[in-house]
């Protein structure tokens, strides 16, 4: 861990954050090639020292800053995600614990057209037996369905795709959704007739977003710091 903050990609004040991503990390090495569902998945890396360094270095979807507001946040409440088939830099992202487990599970997607607003999306399903349920189908039914991507539904053929995983949206994504929450709020201000408990509410969110804001905008311009740091180690070998 000392290795990494010597040679520039983390900052001494960073260790005991590394402290933790090394040992987040320990973990994918040990379930990689294992049972329950790892047998396919591989560890990218030599050493987890090794990969910890992929991981801040190529820096994707600005994970240095990340791993940042995951530890200052609580370390506990957050996981590494996989959203590649392996454990390498470009797949592996913080994601809140409580989450992790329902992003992991495959889901059905239902769609079917609509004439008066045209193509129409209806409820997600988690397993095949609320599928079954809601349109009246038997187990062969469905399973047919799901291997011709369609199926009749009340006179309508509907499409039926199955979601393996959904993605976490990026820091850059949350940033831009407090944005628009905070013009909503201002607008809410604005508004002639609000009453006054509406009011003071609704000052208390915007100082909320703000931090928020100001937070990730933080994060962000360290990140980007933190590239220009180690832009020199791009493409060298980690060993």
């Amino acid at each position: 861990m000392i290795k990494l903050i010597e040679i520039g990609v983390c900052k001494f004040k960073d260790r005991f954050m590394i402290e933790a991503l090394v040992s987040r990390i320990e973990g994918q090495k040990g379930r990689s090639g294992k049972k329950r569902g790892y047998e396919n998945v591989q560890f990218c890396y030599d050493s987890v020292f090794e990969a910890a360094f992929a991981y801040l270095v190529e820096n994707h979807d600005f994970f240095y800053a990340r791993s940042i507001y995951a530890f200052n946040d609580g370390m506990e409440k957050y996981e590494l995600h996989r959203r590649g088939a392996n454990y390498e830099a470009s797949s592996v992202i913080y994601l809140l614990s409580s989450v992790h487990r329902d992003v992991h599970k495959p889901y059905y997607r239902v769609n079917g057209p609509n004439e008066a607003i045209g193509y129409i999306v209806w409820d997600s399903y988690r397993n095949k037996q609320e599928i079954a349920k809601e349109y009246g189908l038997s187990k062969e039914q469905l399973e047919i369905a799901i291997a011709n991507g369609e199926f009749e539904y009340e006179g309508i053929i509907l499409s039926i795709k199955y979601i393996s995983s959904s993605i976490e949206p990026s820091l850059l994504k949350w940033l831009e959704k407090e944005r628009e929450l905070l013009k909503r709020q201002k607008n809410q201000l604005s508004n002639p007739n609000i009453s006054i408990d509406k009011k003071i509410n609704t000052e208390r969110s915007i100082i909320d977003t703000l931090a928020l804001i100001e937070e990730y905008e933080r994060l962000i311009l360290e990140d980007e710091k933190h590239n220009d740091r180690v832009v020199a180690l791009k493409g060298k070998c980690p060993i």
